[in-house]
Order: structure tokens, then C-alpha cells, then sequence
């Protein structure tokens, strides 16, 4: 499952708006370190499952991918959040079948005071 956190960032960094706002070391897997200024972008694996049929496996993964923007100001939050949304919503290309945006949740992180927008993704795979 970590592949798809791997494409989702290349995905990401291809973008010249995104990478406008934020560079390949502020994009980060699993969890924002404590200190981390903004903006910044945590992916993380939710759920996923492999398809299967009555023959066997195949060769197809869904994953629910979380999304999260943060920023020290809500402007910079949405601004960030709209420019990885034009990227990664409707997205196919390489093994990505597509990428689907299933919600979206606002949050303030009181502690490290930045704003978070936490979207999640539906993503198809091929692998192999």
C-alpha cells in the first residue's frame, strides 16, 4: 500500500501549481513532524483492499488515500487544498485507473497552530 502514497506524490510534484506551493520536502508520509512549518501535505493509506473473483486474484487495488493540507492561515489551507484537488480528482495516468474525491473535512490543529484541511480519496490501481 505504501506504492500508492509513492504515486500520489509524484502525482503531486508533476503539478507545477502544487509544487508551487509546496516542495517535495514539506510532502510527507504518515504523519507531519512536530515544529513542521507550513505548507505542508500528509498522505496516508486509510483502507485498501486487492480485487478478487472466483478464479483468483487480479491484478486491481482500491485504496482510500487521506489527504491532509495544512497551512498557519485558512487562505493558504483552501489555496493548497484547491490546487492538490485540481490535480488528484478525476486523475488517471500510469497505474492509476483514477482517483475520486469521497470528502472533505475542515480542522484546526490548536497545539502546532495550523489549519488542516483532511480530504479523502478513492484510488484504483493496476499493479504489476
Amino acid at each position: 500500500m505504501t506504492d500508492i502514497i509513492e504515486q500520489t506524490r509524484a502525482i503531486l510534484l508533476t503539478d507545477p501549481v502544487v509544487s508551487g506551493l509546496v516542495d517535495a520536502r514539506r510532502i510527507f508520509p504518515g504523519r507531519l513532524d512536530q515544529g513542521e512549518e507550513d505548507p505542508s501535505i500528509v498522505l496516508s493509506v486509510v483502507s485498501g483492499s486487492q480485487g478478487v473473483t472466483t478464479d483468483g486474484g487480479i491484478n486491481h487495488s482500491e485504496n482510500r488515500l487521506q489527504v491532509d493540507c495544512y497551512a498557519t492561515t485558512y487562505s493558504k489551507m483552501e489555496e493548497l487544498f484547491q490546487a492538490v484537488r485540481a490535480i488528484l480528482n478525476g486523475y488517471s495516468g500510469g497505474n492509476t485507473d483514477g482517483f475520486f474525491l469521497e470528502g472533505v473535512r475542515d480542522l484546526f490543529d490548536t497545539e502546532a497552530q495550523l489549519y488542516r484541511r483532511s480530504s479523502d480519496y478513492m484510488a484504483w490501481n493496476r499493479e504489476g
